[in-house]
């Protein structure tokens, strides 16, 4: 019976690091998302809220699904996309200047 109990809480720690892995994907989107529609830094907030915690709560995830090698290769590409999203998507689209909206000059 106290097998059974450690894997149910390991378990039950394992789909909460699923659930705030998927809502720090959809802060991070939401605010990029936001970000550019806007261009408000307001709209920022969530992405920002998110790459805080990204790092912190991606390497728990995976440190989770160690045990089995199915399960850890799932979470470390899981880890991986978002890095590289937030790398070569995300960043670059909140640092970007927005081209200006003055005319071009005529000649």
């Amino acid at each position: 019976m106290a097998e059974y109990d450690l894997r149910l809480a390991r378990d039950s720690e394992i789909d909460e690091a699923i659930e705030v892995v998927a809502a720090l994907a959809m802060d991070l989107e939401t605010g990029v998302r936001g970000f550019q529609i806007t261009r408000e830094k307001s709209f920022l907030e969530p992405y920002v809220r998110a790459e805080e915690r990204r790092r912190a709560d991606l390497d728990r995830f995976v440190a989770l699904e160690r045990e089995d090698p199915l399960d850890a290769f799932v979470a470390e590409r899981a880890r991986d996309r978002i890095d590289a999203w937030t790398r070569d998507v995300a960043r670059p689209l909140v640092t970007r200047r927005r081209p200006s909206t003055a005319p071009c000059p005529r000649r």
